[in-house]
Order: C-alpha cells, then structure tokens, then sequence
C-alpha cells in the first residue's frame, strides 16, 4: 500500500462587486503566485483582495509538474 504525503495548499478565491465568488488558483506559495499574477496586470493586487484558505491534500506517487 502505497502512503500518500501531505501537502499545505491555499485555494484562494476573489468575490467580485456582484457577489460573485470564485477559485483564482490554488498553490502551495500564495507570495509566489502573486507576483506572477501582478506581471500580467497593470493595477498590482495584494493578497488581502483575497480570500484564502488553508488546507492539506494528499499527494500519491511523484508529482508532475507542468
């Protein structure tokens, strides 16, 4: 039986002015991934436009990155 290993991930979600809320991204580096997001964009967002949260997957096997 093959063990899986833990993971810290953030799914972090952006509420629109409609009340629309919905999944931007989900990262293991909430810092990282913003400044990539702000590198296509012309007005800089913070992570406090977000809403993030915290929680573990498992991961089974050798992760494949893309």
């Amino acid at each position: 039986m093959e063990i899986a290993k833990n993971m810290e991930v953030a799914i972090i979600r952006f509420t629109e002015g409609t009340g629309r809320t919905y999944i931007v991204e989900i990262t293991n580096n909430p810092h990282k991934w913003l400044i990539e997001n702000n590198s296509y964009r012309d007005e800089p967002e913070q992570l406090s436009d977000f809403d993030i949260e915290w929680t573990t997957i498992k991961i089974y096997g050798k992760v494949k990155y893309s």
